[in-house]
């Protein structure tokens, strides 16, 4: 998608693009008569960033959720401006590593927001103290809208 996107002027995806495999043609071809912007492909793309940085916010709980946020190659930092969740809004950056995870910084924050790091849902991992401590505070958060958080990263079953 980077790498399509990059092709475009004003990096603007078309609505469609036209299925073209690189060793057909050496730039992606918009599919005939597709309209750029389109308002569904460029929300695609947001969702794309937010998939990448596995941003999951719970703005009832003031509560930011990153899950394994990765970067691609070519792609070394990402900085969300001005980002609001429920009442707070915020403005972070992903650094990439070698690996391709990715960390964050905190540049901005105003309001009340709980910034974690959480492991994706069923993770089998070991986690550390620190995750430890994390996970028990989401397990016995009291409400319904802590439970809706509970389900979502994994740590409790819907029933």
């Amino acid at each position: 998608m980077f790498d399509a996107a990059r092709e475009f002027r004003d990096l603007r995806l078309p609505e469609a693009l036209s299925g073209l495999g690189r060793d057909e043609s050496p730039v992606p071809v918009p599919y005939p008569n597709s309209n750029s912007p389109q308002a569904w492909s460029a929300s695609a793309t947001i969702q794309l960033v937010q998939i990448l940085l596995g941003l999951y916010p719970f703005a009832p709980l003031n509560v930011l959720a990153l899950v394994r946020p990765r970067l691609p190659v070519g792609v070394d930092s990402v900085t969300i401006r001005r980002m609001r969740i429920g009442e707070a809004v915020i403005s972070i950056r992903f650094d990439r590593r070698d690996d391709g995870s990715a960390g964050h910084e905190i540049l901005e924050q105003d309001g009340r927001l709980l910034v974690i790091e959480a492991p994706p849902p069923q993770d089998v991992r070991a986690a550390g103290p620190i995750d430890a401590v994390k996970s028990w505070a989401i397990e016995h958060a009291p409400g319904r809208q802590a439970r809706v958080l509970r389900i979502a990263l994994g740590l409790e079953r819907k029933g």
